[in-house]
């Protein structure tokens, strides 16, 4: 599989991001509502890192 190819991108990057960002709107929520919000946060942070790291690595 190609690297440039739009299915791979779709795959490897938009999906697990989409992931990452709901694990940061969920402790967003739970900001909101006045309960502790860090794990969710804090997942959501490194999962998005990992995915940036990922792609800096797969496009040099």
């Amino acid at each position: 599989m190609n690297a440039n190819s739009p299915q791979f991108i779709f795959v490897a990057l938009v999906l697990p991001s989409l992931f990452a960002l709901s694990f940061i709107f969920e402790g967003i929520h739970k900001l909101m509502r006045q309960e502790p919000p860090w794990v969710p946060l804090i997942t959501g942070f490194i999962f998005l890192a990992v995915i940036l790291g990922a792609y800096m690595l797969i496009f040099k």
